[in-house]
């Protein structure tokens, strides 16, 4: 996720795909003693599905998922209502639900 416009970048060590996000979801990561802005879980997961009605379809399905333990449902909940738009936050609401369903089934 970045400030920076959606855009793909092929290197030599795999493909790389970006993803504008809008400022006010712009953060939920941890800073790695090596300087690495690194997602915590629950906001990738956020991520995830407020992507995925993206038109690229690029994380439409979610592979088999195993959540941490320390996972915090409530974390991510709370992204939710940092969504303007109230037909996006319905959608991400309805597809974080589901990847949750799905992932307690695991």
């Amino acid at each position: 996720m970045s400030l920076a416009k959606t855009e793909r970048i092929v290197t030599s060590l795999g493909v790389y795909s970006v993803h504008h996000i809008v400022p006010d979801l712009f953060d939920g990561f941890e800073t790695r003693p090596d300087g690495t802005k690194l997602a915590t879980t629950e906001k990738a997961l956020f991520d995830m599905a407020y992507f995925s009605g993206s038109r690229t379809r690029l994380f439409a399905r979610v592979p088999e998922l195993e959540l941490p333990s320390n996972f915090r449902e409530a974390k991510a909940r709370a992204w939710i209502r940092e969504i303007q738009s109230v037909r996006r936050r319905s959608m991400v609401q309805k597809r974080l639900d589901s990847i949750l369903a799905a992932a307690s089934r695991s």
